[in-house]
Protein backbone atom coordinates (compact mmCIF):
# COMPACT_ATOMS: atom_id res chain seq x y z
CA UNK A 1 0.00 0.00 0.00
CA UNK A 2 1.65 2.99 -0.83
CA UNK A 3 2.15 5.91 1.99
CA UNK A 4 0.25 8.87 1.71
CA UNK A 5 1.34 12.36 0.97
CA UNK A 6 2.76 14.51 4.09
CA UNK A 7 0.60 16.97 2.89
CA UNK A 8 -2.34 14.39 3.60
CA UNK A 9 -1.21 13.03 7.09
CA UNK A 10 -3.19 15.02 9.69
CA UNK A 11 -0.58 17.64 11.82
CA UNK A 12 1.04 17.32 14.71
CA UNK A 13 1.41 19.99 17.37
CA UNK A 14 3.33 22.65 16.14
CA UNK A 15 7.28 23.22 17.83
CA UNK A 16 8.73 26.20 18.49
CA UNK A 17 12.09 26.25 18.63
CA UNK A 18 13.98 28.41 20.76
CA UNK A 19 17.96 28.86 20.11
CA UNK A 20 20.73 29.65 22.07
CA UNK A 21 23.39 32.48 21.50
CA UNK A 22 24.78 30.84 18.39
CA UNK A 23 21.72 30.22 16.02
CA UNK A 24 23.16 30.20 12.61
CA UNK A 25 21.70 26.95 10.66
CA UNK A 26 21.33 24.24 13.40
CA UNK A 27 17.56 25.65 13.90
CA UNK A 28 17.26 25.17 10.17
CA UNK A 29 18.45 21.92 10.20
CA UNK A 30 16.19 20.85 13.28
CA UNK A 31 13.33 22.58 11.54
CA UNK A 32 13.46 20.22 8.55
CA UNK A 33 14.26 17.25 10.62
CA UNK A 34 10.58 17.68 12.64
CA UNK A 35 8.93 19.33 9.24
CA UNK A 36 9.19 15.62 7.76
CA UNK A 37 7.86 14.46 10.73
CA UNK A 38 4.63 16.44 10.21
CA UNK A 39 5.31 18.75 12.58
CA UNK A 40 4.89 22.49 11.69
CA UNK A 41 7.22 24.53 13.10
CA UNK A 42 8.93 28.06 13.80
CA UNK A 43 12.30 29.40 15.17
CA UNK A 44 12.14 32.40 17.33
CA UNK A 45 14.24 34.99 16.27
CA UNK A 46 15.70 37.20 19.51
CA UNK A 47 18.18 38.71 16.68
CA UNK A 48 19.95 38.63 13.15
CA UNK A 49 23.05 37.80 14.48
CA UNK A 50 23.62 37.52 18.40
CA UNK A 51 20.78 38.35 20.79
CA UNK A 52 21.86 41.00 23.14
CA UNK A 53 18.45 41.43 25.37
CA UNK A 54 18.38 39.80 29.00
CA UNK A 55 16.81 36.33 29.13
CA UNK A 56 13.70 38.44 31.07
CA UNK A 57 13.09 40.09 27.93
CA UNK A 58 13.92 37.13 25.41
CA UNK A 59 10.86 35.40 27.21
CA UNK A 60 8.69 37.90 26.32
CA UNK A 61 9.38 37.19 22.61
CA UNK A 62 8.66 33.85 23.35
CA UNK A 63 5.40 34.34 24.51
CA UNK A 64 4.45 36.41 21.61
CA UNK A 65 5.84 34.06 19.33
CA UNK A 66 3.38 31.10 20.96
CA UNK A 67 0.33 33.11 20.89
CA UNK A 68 1.57 33.95 17.06
CA UNK A 69 1.84 30.18 16.31
CA UNK A 70 -1.64 29.18 18.35
CA UNK A 71 -3.25 31.32 15.52
CA UNK A 72 -1.71 30.27 13.06
CA UNK A 73 -2.03 27.07 12.96
CA UNK A 74 -5.47 27.36 14.89
CA UNK A 75 -3.88 25.18 18.09
CA UNK A 76 -4.82 24.78 21.42
CA UNK A 77 -1.02 23.94 22.55
CA UNK A 78 2.90 24.05 21.04
CA UNK A 79 5.87 22.57 22.35
CA UNK A 80 8.82 24.18 22.76
CA UNK A 81 12.35 23.12 22.03
CA UNK A 82 14.81 25.09 23.34
CA UNK A 83 18.92 24.73 22.58
CA UNK A 84 21.96 25.88 24.88
CA UNK A 85 20.83 29.37 26.62
CA UNK A 86 17.53 29.20 24.89
CA UNK A 87 16.37 26.30 26.87
CA UNK A 88 17.01 28.38 29.64
CA UNK A 89 14.83 31.39 28.41
CA UNK A 90 11.88 28.17 27.98
CA UNK A 91 12.75 27.72 32.19
CA UNK A 92 12.24 31.17 32.73
CA UNK A 93 9.13 31.91 30.34
CA UNK A 94 7.20 28.32 32.30
CA UNK A 95 8.45 29.94 35.52
CA UNK A 96 7.54 33.63 35.29
CA UNK A 97 5.61 34.26 31.85
CA UNK A 98 3.34 31.30 30.66
CA UNK A 99 2.26 27.34 31.33
CA UNK A 100 -0.69 26.69 29.98
CA UNK A 101 -0.50 26.73 26.33
CA UNK A 102 2.79 24.29 26.19
CA UNK A 103 2.49 20.68 26.20
CA UNK A 104 6.13 18.94 25.95
CA UNK A 105 9.50 21.15 26.13
CA UNK A 106 12.79 19.35 25.23
CA UNK A 107 15.50 21.73 26.81
CA UNK A 108 19.16 20.72 25.22
CA UNK A 109 22.49 21.43 26.12
CA UNK A 110 21.27 23.37 28.59
CA UNK A 111 23.21 25.58 31.43
CA UNK A 112 21.42 25.42 33.88
CA UNK A 113 23.37 25.96 36.68
CA UNK A 114 25.78 28.18 34.63
CA UNK A 115 28.44 27.66 32.00
CA UNK A 116 31.86 25.70 32.79
CA UNK A 117 33.85 27.82 34.79
CA UNK A 118 37.37 27.96 32.51
CA UNK A 119 34.56 29.92 30.22
CA UNK A 120 34.23 33.31 32.44
CA UNK A 121 38.05 34.33 30.84
CA UNK A 122 35.40 35.83 28.42
CA UNK A 123 33.53 37.88 30.86
CA UNK A 124 34.07 40.95 28.90
CA UNK A 125 32.27 39.79 26.41
CA UNK A 126 29.34 38.97 28.75
CA UNK A 127 29.11 42.23 29.48
CA UNK A 128 27.84 43.10 26.05
CA UNK A 129 25.40 40.19 25.72
CA UNK A 130 23.15 40.21 28.65
CA UNK A 131 21.91 36.72 28.81
CA UNK A 132 25.09 35.27 28.77
CA UNK A 133 25.82 37.30 32.36
CA UNK A 134 22.63 35.64 33.58
CA UNK A 135 24.15 32.14 33.17
CA UNK A 136 27.76 32.64 34.79
CA UNK A 137 28.40 29.65 38.01
CA UNK A 138 26.72 31.33 40.98
CA UNK A 139 24.65 33.73 39.63
CA UNK A 140 21.27 34.50 41.59
CA UNK A 141 19.05 33.91 37.91
CA UNK A 142 20.47 30.82 37.55
CA UNK A 143 19.85 30.10 41.22
CA UNK A 144 16.23 31.32 40.88
CA UNK A 145 14.94 29.37 37.88
CA UNK A 146 16.62 25.65 38.88
CA UNK A 147 14.63 25.88 41.78
CA UNK A 148 11.38 26.02 39.89
CA UNK A 149 9.28 22.99 40.50
CA UNK A 150 7.79 21.11 37.58
CA UNK A 151 4.69 23.69 35.37
CA UNK A 152 0.97 22.20 35.53
CA UNK A 153 0.72 19.70 32.79
CA UNK A 154 3.50 20.14 31.37
CA UNK A 155 5.97 17.33 30.62
CA UNK A 156 10.08 18.73 30.67
CA UNK A 157 12.84 16.87 29.26
CA UNK A 158 16.64 17.49 29.38
CA UNK A 159 19.11 16.22 26.44
CA UNK A 160 22.64 16.49 27.37
CA UNK A 161 25.93 15.78 25.84
CA UNK A 162 28.51 13.61 27.15
CA UNK A 163 31.35 15.79 25.70
CA UNK A 164 29.98 18.94 25.98
CA UNK A 165 32.43 21.36 26.65
CA UNK A 166 30.54 24.30 27.51
CA UNK A 167 27.81 22.51 29.91
CA UNK A 168 28.93 20.26 32.51
CA UNK A 169 26.97 17.03 33.42
CA UNK A 170 24.97 18.84 36.56
CA UNK A 171 24.38 21.95 34.61
CA UNK A 172 22.13 19.81 31.91
CA UNK A 173 20.13 18.38 34.32
CA UNK A 174 16.77 19.54 36.66
CA UNK A 175 15.44 17.53 39.91
CA UNK A 176 12.12 18.06 38.36
CA UNK A 177 12.43 16.97 34.62
CA UNK A 178 12.58 13.80 32.90
CA UNK A 179 16.48 13.80 32.38
CA UNK A 180 17.45 11.58 29.47
CA UNK A 181 20.88 9.48 29.86
CA UNK A 182 23.82 11.23 28.30
CA UNK A 183 24.24 10.20 24.67
CA UNK A 184 27.73 10.28 22.97
CA UNK A 185 27.67 13.64 21.56
CA UNK A 186 29.53 17.61 22.29
CA UNK A 187 27.23 20.51 22.42
CA UNK A 188 27.18 21.26 18.68
CA UNK A 189 26.32 17.64 17.92
CA UNK A 190 23.13 18.23 19.54
CA UNK A 191 22.72 22.50 18.40
CA UNK A 192 23.02 20.78 15.06
CA UNK A 193 20.92 17.91 14.68
CA UNK A 194 24.52 16.08 13.83
CA UNK A 195 23.59 12.98 16.30
CA UNK A 196 21.45 10.69 15.35
CA UNK A 197 20.69 9.61 18.84
CA UNK A 198 19.66 13.13 19.78
CA UNK A 199 17.47 13.79 16.62
CA UNK A 200 15.98 9.92 17.72
CA UNK A 201 14.97 11.13 21.09
CA UNK A 202 13.56 14.43 20.32
CA UNK A 203 11.25 12.52 17.73
CA UNK A 204 10.39 10.37 20.01
CA UNK A 205 9.70 12.93 22.52
CA UNK A 206 7.48 15.04 20.53
CA UNK A 207 5.65 12.14 19.28
CA UNK A 208 1.67 13.15 19.67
Amino acid sequence: MTKPEPALLKRKTPVILVPGFFPFNGMQRWKKILEKNNHPVEIVEFSKFFPRQPIEEQAFILRNAVKDVLKKYSAERCHLMGFSMGAVVILYFLQKVNTDKVGKCVLAAAPFWGIRKYLLMFYPFFLIFKGLKQIVPGSDFVADIVNFGPAKDVEIYTLRGKNDLLCSEKSGRLFFANNLAPISSGHAGIYLALNKNAVDAVLKILED
